[in-house]
């Protein structure tokens, strides 16, 4: 069991750095930095350091299928979910996939976070990251989607 984990994180590491290899100044950081944000963000009850990897004219949409428009839509539905949870005791993001389309860069993966009371929210995201007029890239969209079938 140990071993075929090895495995998996040794070929998205491969994934990821084979992406990355070609990717545009900045993206690693900016979807690292992005990513840890969410985390950092969700054990700390602050949303809107969450929502600081969205850009002004992004959409975010919940597994549920609730979507919002905009950052700060994002910092309130994020808020919300802080309201009714509390925050994360932990969390954590797998970036499984990224490929870059010009000024778009398609990442998807897997990301869980546990609450108090034993509440798991967990499942696989699908996001696109824009560059923008700064040279930062930012979530353009966001998709979060139930677990995968087992």
């Amino acid at each position: 069991m140990i071993r075929n984990m090895s495995l998996v994180l040794g070929a998205s590491m491969l994934v990821l750095t084979t992406a990355f290899a070609v990717a545009p100044r900045g993206l690693e950081q900016d979807l690292e930095e992005g990513n840890q944000a969410w985390v950092v963000g969700l054990e700390t009850g602050n949303a809107d350091l969450v929502a600081s990897a969205y850009a002004d004219d992004s959409l975010h949409c919940s597994a549920a299928g609730d979507c919002v428009k905009g950052r700060a839509a994002a910092a309130a539905q994020y808020r919300e979910l802080i309201k009714k949870f509390g925050r994360a005791t932990d969390a954590f993001v797998r970036s499984e996939s990224v490929r870059v389309d010009h000024d778009l860069a398609y990442e998807s993966g897997y990301a869980e976070a546990h609450f108090a009371a034993g509440v798991v929210r967990a499942g696989r995201f699908s996001t696109v990251w824009k560059i923008q007029s700064d040279g930062h890239w930012k979530i353009f969209r966001n998709l979060s989607l139930p677990p995968a079938p087992k």
